[in-house]
């Protein structure tokens, strides 16, 4: 998870999280944070949705997969 602006995210994993482990719902959570860009991640066998953006405007997502 992270909340901070302007920030990218590539190529990493999220596996088997629980909703405390990433301190969110599944795998990857971003939550009023602004112009980021994930690009070739993963989230797979996690409890809640693999990617969640909530109050993040002007975010871009790019090849990035939710599995199981």
């Amino acid at each position: 998870m992270f909340v901070s602006d302007d920030c990218n995210l590539t190529d990493n994993t999220a596996f088997n999280n629980s909703v405390d482990d990433f301190y969110s719902y599944g795998g990857f959570y971003i939550w009023n944070a602004h112009h980021n860009r994930l690009v070739n991640n993963t989230s797979y066998n996690n409890s809640g949705p693999g990617f969640t953006l909530e109050r993040a405007n002007n975010s871009t997502l790019r090849n990035n997969t939710a599995r199981g």
